[in-house]
């Protein structure tokens, strides 16, 4: 009788570690096979992203939300043809890379709110620039979402914590806090981001997305910068 349980006992811890390991595999070959950036591609001008995101040209296409069609998400050419229709989302700082869409939906606007239940109504969601089915890469409130290479810089809102900025892969994975406050950061060159203060002051800073390391550029009163070749332009709030 001791001899059959250890026996069992060990036809289950082998099924077990097998299950692991294959569970495992699965996991490395959906990452592997994920289309990531191979540098610090930027999803969208700061100018577009500073106003809700409603504009944004990738290669040939010009993707955007269309008011005529309670803001879902559209791609056209850049004469305005081939209209497609890609998500009946709600569609908000919208970016891109060379294989997908990044827009944030924002379906608890009056125009959008056509379903009866309202679950998933707000949060960063990712779609194949064919279209399809979004999928979603953050369930929480959010806004003011950025690409810098593989990662999306986006303001999360919480009961806990308030609004806060947050980093995710584009994969959905490694999603963590930046910095414990409500920094908008749209202004994305290369791996640099660029800012103005919120908390202590409003001087500007140019935040490193290799190292997660902020460095002061300006003092100042500085409001929604924009680097433009060897120049920062900015809204002076003096």
């Amino acid at each position: 009788m001791m001899f059959m349980k250890a026996k069992i006992r060990d036809i289950l811890i082998f099924v077990v570690v097998i299950a692991v390991v294959i569970a495992a595999c699965v996991f490395y070959r959906s990452r592997s096979k994920f289309p990531y950036n191979d540098d610090f591609v930027n999803g969208n001008l700061p100018g577009n992203l500073y106003n809700s995101g409603y504009f944004c040209e990738s290669e040939d296409l010009i993707y955007f939300s269309n008011p005529q069609d309670d803001y879902a998400l559209y791609s056209m050419n850049r004469d305005g043809k081939q209209l497609t229709k890609l998500t009946t989302d709600y569609a908000t700082y919208i970016n891109a890379d060379a294989n997908h869409i990044y827009y944030i939906r924002n379906n608890t606007a009056d125009s959008a709110n056509t379903s009866l239940f309202r679950w998933g109504m707000n949060g960063l969601c990712r779609i194949a620039k064919s279209g399809g089915d979004p999928e979603i890469l953050e369930t929480d409130p959010c806004i003011y979402a950025c690409l810098s290479g593989n990662y999306l810089y986006y303001l999360r809102y919480s009961e806990e914590d308030g609004t806060t900025l947050y980093k995710i892969n584009i994969d959905g994975s490694d999603r963590e806090e930046v910095l414990s406050a409500s920094y908008i950061l749209c202004d994305a060159v290369g791996k640099y981001i660029y800012y103005s203060g919120v908390e202590h002051d409003h001087n500007l800073y140019r935040f490193d997305t290799t190292t997660n390391t902020s460095s002061l550029i300006y003092t100042g009163n500085t409001y929604n910068p924009i680097l433009s070749g060897d120049s920062i332009y900015f809204m002076d709030c003096d």
